[in-house]
């Protein structure tokens, strides 16, 4: 049977082919005929049910593993590279300062960037903070620690997952 099929591969579906399948399953809910119907509430079922599954996965994970998938699945641009090494190599600084190591002016330009980066990874990453005063998720937070002071560190886990990738160069120590 073609739906069995279907549900099957939903395992090996990457996120576009999610998305694609998603797409065709609102048209056969809504103008298909009644098996269609049927068949589309059943993959639909079977996608939740495996995204939800990845999703908890996700949350108890080690980091490092989850990094390595994200930034092979995703790869690193070079302003990615760029803000990543800047957190490398000049931990314990705040964002202005590490906009400065990176070589921007504007204050906010590192950490703009590296939650973007963070954010565009978030399928294979834990959950970020949600921050109530920013009425927003802090996606900084899935690779990198806040101080009390608003200085960062890079986390080690995530350090040491980027190196492997050869996409940071090891801290000096």
């Amino acid at each position: 049977m073609k739906i069995d099929k279907q549900l099957a591969a939903i395992q090996g579906m990457d996120a576009k082919a999610r998305a694609s399948l998603r797409i065709n399953i609102a048209r056969w809910l809504t103008s298909g005929t009644v098996s269609q119907k049927a068949d589309a509430a059943a993959v639909l079922a079977g996608l939740d049910s495996q995204e939800a599954a990845e999703h908890d996965a996700r949350q108890t994970a080690p980091l490092a593993e989850l990094v390595r998938k994200a930034f092979t699945a995703e790869p690193s641009t070079a302003t990615d590279c760029r803000v990543l090494q800047a957190l490398v190599d000049h931990p314990g600084k705040t964002s202005e300062e590490l906009s400065a190591a990176s070589g921007w002016k504007k204050a906010s330009a590192w950490h703009l960037h590296f939650g973007k980066m963070c954010e565009r990874r978030k399928a294979w990453l834990p959950d970020p903070e949600y921050v109530e005063a920013r009425k927003g998720y802090f996606y900084t937070g899935l690779l990198a620690d806040l101080d009390q002071d608003n200085c960062f560190t890079i986390k080690p886990e995530a350090a040491q997952a980027l190196a492997s990738l050869g996409i940071v160069k090891a801290a000096a120590a």
